[in-house]
């Protein structure tokens, strides 16, 4: 059966030629399956859970690290959207990342969930696992909220300021 792809897919991937199309398959693989919440972006946690299904670990800095690399332009980004990805795998090919994640390596790893590599070699590491993936998951949304929480207190205080100033231009005249 022939794998439906989205425009957006397509045409993210038409800017990338210097992968082949199966390899654009197994990056896309990857890219959905890490993205546990089909909200077409790979977050921290997501991004953790790569890396620990495989077999290493990195921290939150070097996380938001390469996705500052896969955002120049964005200060204070936490996740990547498929373009970025892309362009992580693409300068890891190129050996353009400034440090070396070894995200390629990992990616034709990742679509064969039938292969051992990186599965955990216990019964506690995957319970560790599991408990870490459900804080991280944790955490973002407690961010989430927070942010969400911040916006409506900004958008009170500006709603706020205009009520003053429609005032003072009522009173004037």
């Amino acid at each position: 059966m022939a794998e439906i792809v989205s425009f957006e897919i397509k045409r993210t991937e038409l800017a990338f030629p210097e992968f082949t199309d199966e390899e654009k398959k197994e990056f896309r693989e990857c890219f959905k399956k890490y993205d546990t919440d089909k909200n077409h972006l790979l977050q921290v946690f997501e991004l953790h859970r790569l890396y620990e299904e495989q077999g290493q670990t990195k921290t939150n800095a070097q996380l938001l690290e390469l996705i500052s690399e896969a955002n120049p332009g964005i200060n204070n980004a936490t996740s990547i959207d498929y373009q970025g990805f892309l362009t992580i795998l693409l300068k890891d090919r190129k050996g353009q990342l400034k440090t070396s994640f070894g995200l390629l390596g990992l990616v034709g790893k990742v679509h064969d969930d039938k292969k051992e590599v990186g599965k955990k070699a216990n019964v506690f590491e995957q319970l560790a696992a599991k408990e870490k993936e459900e804080e991280l998951r944790k955490k973002h949304e407690q961010d989430v909220k927070e942010a969400k929480k911040k916006e409506a207190e900004r958008k009170k205080q500006v709603k706020e300021k205009l009520s003053k100033f429609k005032a003072g231009i009522n009173a004037k005249k």
